[in-house]
């Protein structure tokens, strides 16, 4: 009787494991195919948008910054836009400066 009871514990044991192991295979199996769908997504997206939006100008690089310029119209004055020109001033500013 003690052996049977042994023998229906250990197989009962055996089973709870093998469904844990699908399961956590399953998890991980639906974990790599929804990050494999959504890398094809944005590709396929990056792809479209490039299509569909070409880009005007050209492209400079300063530094590590990569920016997309597009001169256009006659005379001056230049206008920048206002972010752009507070970037750059915090950019040149000293430290001591920038804690006034």
């Amino acid at each position: 009787m003690l052996l049977a009871n042994f023998t229906d514990r250990t197989l009962e044991l055996t089973r709870m494991k093998r469904i844990v192991r699908a399961c956590v295979a399953g998890l991980c199996l639906v974990t790599v195919s929804l990050a494999i769908t959504g890398a094809l997504y944005e590709t396929i997206g990056s792809r479209h948008d490039a299509q569909r939006f070409p880009r005007r100008g050209h492209l400079v690089q300063v530094g590590s910054i990569r920016m997309n310029i597009d001169c256009s119209g006659k005379g001056s004055p230049t206008d920048l836009p206002r972010p752009f020109l507070e970037c750059m001033r915090r950019d040149f500013h000293s430290p001591a400066e920038k804690r006034k």
